[in-house]
């Protein structure tokens, strides 16, 4: 199911037939380097897939993941994961996208259109993005994109021994 798409990506629910694509961006040390997660198996992977086929979007209180496919051949690239608070007020963004996708500007446009998408699906007053303070490339593209750093956590906060930014998007001003 396509959630929204431009002429470079789709957001879409992840698969059971993405688990090769998915496992190949997982498991590499360079992408997850930065990430919080851990390597999954095979059968932990396909289960996580399953999951998110079905799972509510968004998911109140709760994460959910929502795949990055190049539009022109549903091909998995990467995924985001979005966490939108209980109240429904606050939400979270995190994306990882496959080492061989990076630097062409496709997170650009994953990025523009899953917080376009959570501002229409939700009443989200802002999109909060944490990253590691060594992920230099994740700062650029979201600077790029207008969110301004808004704090430091760190080296004990979210992820034990790092120090990570946060960056913040409001939802736009309505006319």
């Amino acid at each position: 199911m396509t959630l929204c798409e431009d002429h470079q990506v789709r957001l879409r629910r992840l698969a059971p037939w993405d688990l090769a694509a998915f496992q190949a961006y997982r498991q590499d040390p360079v992408v997850a380097e930065f990430q919080g997660w851990t390597d999954m198996t095979d059968a932990q992977s396909l289960r996580f897939l399953t999951d998110m086929q079905t799972g509510p979007l968004p998911n109140l209180g709760g994460w959910c993941q929502i795949g990055i496919a190049q539009t022109h051949d549903d091909q998995l690239i990467g995924d985001c994961g979005v966490r939108v608070n209980a109240q429904g007020t606050e939400a979270e963004l995190g994306i990882t996208l496959s080492r061989t996708r990076q630097g062409r500007g496709l997170g650009f446009a994953a990025v523009q259109l899953i917080v376009n998408w959570i501002f229409a699906q939700t009443d989200v007053a802002k999109v909060v993005a944490i990253s590691d303070a060594r992920n230099l490339r994740a700062h650029a593209l979201l600077q790029h994109l207008g969110w301004p750093r808004v704090g430091t956590l760190g080296p004990d906060m979210e992820i034990v021994g790092r120090t990570e930014y946060v960056f913040e998007m409001s939802r736009p001003s309505q006319p």
